[in-house]
């Protein structure tokens, strides 16, 4: 059994191995990140790794978990210490990062975390907790008040159990403390994450004191931010890489790709770390950023996924390895998804190929099931909108109608060997009493576009879509899918 990563350590690991470049001893803590698993520790800590590096500051991060001591177990042994490896074909690269300075657990210290998070050093609260934290109600948008556990905490706010009484608490205590403004800022992968959380929290603080809500909304920011990069749940394959490239034991370790991107609006109530010297954009508005992000990688994802499942591949990388699909998925990007987005401060072209290059990143596998899962939530995002768009713009757009086509013969709950697989999504029974093969071509595509909501754009438009995805459908159930795709890739040119 090998020694466990630590501070002595460092100096004895392998030179190509990173280590972050200041005096963690002097770095004092500024950041307090509620929900600290695999993608904080490998997204938003890298970025503050990288700018500590460059600029110092007491910018330390304390990690809380709400309920589980595995992360606090791995991490505080090592003095937060953990390794990142960066990998993409046959390349690895591994970092330690070192501004994470210690873990707690709600559960077992609310006392001490609250004292903490009340301190005037704490000048940023960060949170990523899954849209499920949030404890918003889906139709209304607002704070689920009849939620058990909210409930709970509306009785006794200063044991806290959940992400927004926690955060109400902590602010309640820096208002009676005086101890000066705050940020509380968002990294889960949700559009309009601050909004959200503004919502949940003012919410509940509304409940708790009106006049609480009134002091919060004066005091503190939410800025909205957009965060990206792949970091798969880490397994003992991870563990025993790091141990294999760091020369010693260290079962925090993750894994992940080397892209990463991090957009956030610039309101900031306290100060911040230097992020964009780490590569961050800070912009007025990440609303552009997000529709890029969703309709051209999100969008793709899921076009490779439908059509890669329903042709047999397993993954991801698989159906990027496929030309046609390629082909396909490239004339959606740029002939129907890009001319319909609003001006953004980026190369949308260069991204478009970065996402090509992501998807067929085999070291860290997405399955085809797994994005696929979930298409009655997706679709209204990923798809729907750049649809409109691109008929709006007076285009005509083939590549996302044979898209959602696919969509509605994957809901068919086989591939063209005829292959089970399930279909995972919460409106499934639904889909799947829809979407029979006895049920033409036309119902089905209208069902499911009405379900959805239908397409805000033009109506003959989206009438020439609706046929364009019926057609498809046609095809797809008469002969293969991977025949229309054969017979689409000669259709466009």
């Amino acid at each position: 059994m090998k020694t466990r990563l630590n501070e002595a350590r460092l100096a004895e690991l392998p030179e190509d191995v990173e280590v972050y470049d200041y005096d963690r001893l002097s770095v004092g803590l500024g950041i307090v990140h509620l929900g600290i698993g695999s993608f904080h520790r490998a997204h938003q800590a890298v970025y503050t790794d990288l700018a500590l590096a460059r600029h110092r500051g007491d910018w330390g991060i304390l990690g809380v978990s709400f309920r589980s001591g595995r992360i606090a177990a791995a991490l505080n042994p090592q003095g937060g210490l953990y390794t990142v490896i960066e990998r993409e074909g046959g390349i690895r690269h591994g970092r330690i990062v070192g501004c994470v300075k210690q873990v707690a657990v709600l559960s077992e210290e609310a006392e001490r975390i609250l004292s903490i998070m009340s301190s005037k050093e704490i000048r940023i609260f960060s949170a990523t907790v899954t849209e499920k934290g949030y404890y918003l109600d889906p139709v209304s948008g607002r704070l689920d008040l009849d939620d058990s556990m909210i409930k709970a905490d509306l009785i006794q706010p200063q044991t806290p159990k959940t992400m927004p009484a926690l955060v109400v608490e902590a602010l309640a205590r820096r208002r009676e403390r005086n101890t000066g403004p705050v940020t509380v800022m968002s990294c889960d992968n949700l559009t309009a994450n601050g909004k959200k959380m503004r919502r949940s929290i003012l919410d509940f603080a509304t409940a708790r004191d009106p006049s609480l809500a009134e002091w919060i909304s004066a005091s503190v920011t939410f800025p909205c931010t957009m965060v990206d990069r792949i970091v798969p749940a880490p397994g003992e394959n991870t563990v025993s890489d790091a141990a294999n490239l760091i020369g010693c034991d260290d079962p925090a370790a993750l894994m992940t790709e080397p892209f990463r991107q991090w957009v956030i609006e610039d309101q900031f109530a306290a100060g911040r770390p230097a992020w964009e010297d780490a590569g961050a954009q800070f912009v007025e508005d990440v609303v552009p950023f997000e529709h890029a992000k969703l309709r051209l990688l999100n969008g793709s994802h899921s076009t490779f996924a439908y059509l890669g499942r329903l042709i047999g591949y397993d993954y991801i990388h698989q159906s990027v390895s496929n030309q046609r699909l390629v082909a396909l998925v490239r004339h959606q990007m740029f002939n129907e998804v890009i001319p319909g987005l609003a001006s953004v401060e980026m190369d949308l072209g260069e991204y478009c190929q970065t996402v090509l290059r992501r998807f067929a990143n085999r070291t860290l596998p997405y399955t085809t099931i797994q994005v696929a899962s979930d298409g009655s939530q997706k679709i209204p995002q990923r798809w729907l909108p750049a649809i409109a768009a691109s008929i709006d713009n007076g285009r005509r757009p083939r590549a996302l109608a044979f898209s959602f086509a696919s969509w509605a013969r994957f809901l068919e709950g086989r591939d063209d060997d005829g292959r089970v697989f399930p279909i995972n999504d919460p409106d499934s029974r639904w889909l799947s009493d829809r979407t029979k093969k006895d049920i033409d071509s036309e119902t089905v595509i209208h069902c499911l576009i009405e379900r959805l909501g239908g397409i805000a754009s033009n109506v003959s438009g989206a009438n020439l879509f609706l046929d364009d995805a019926a057609f498809w459908l046609d095809r797809m159930r008469n002969y293969s899918v991977a025949d229309s795709i054969r017979e689409f890739s000669s259709s466009w040119v």
